[in-house]
């Protein structure tokens, strides 16, 4: 499983296998669309979908919300 800096990254990126998941970090806005996270997806969803190893597309916040 590779992952992106869980620490400081707006938006982590996970690969399980075929599966990636895609988690909004900053629980302390309850990861609310702001600019810095809607630009990271919308360059990492789309080098996600021209990733043929991935499957699957999982979209989610951290365990605060």
């Amino acid at each position: 499983m590779a992952t992106d800096n869980k620490q400081t990254d707006p938006v982590i990126v996970e690969h399980h296998d075929d599966v990636a998941v895609v988690r909004l970090n900053r629980p302390a806005s309850r990861n609310v669309l702001a600019a810095e996270i809607k630009a990271q997806l919308e360059t990492r969803i789309p080098a996600l979908m021209q990733d043929d190893a991935v499957r699957c597309l999982v979209i989610t916040g951290t365990e605060e919300a």
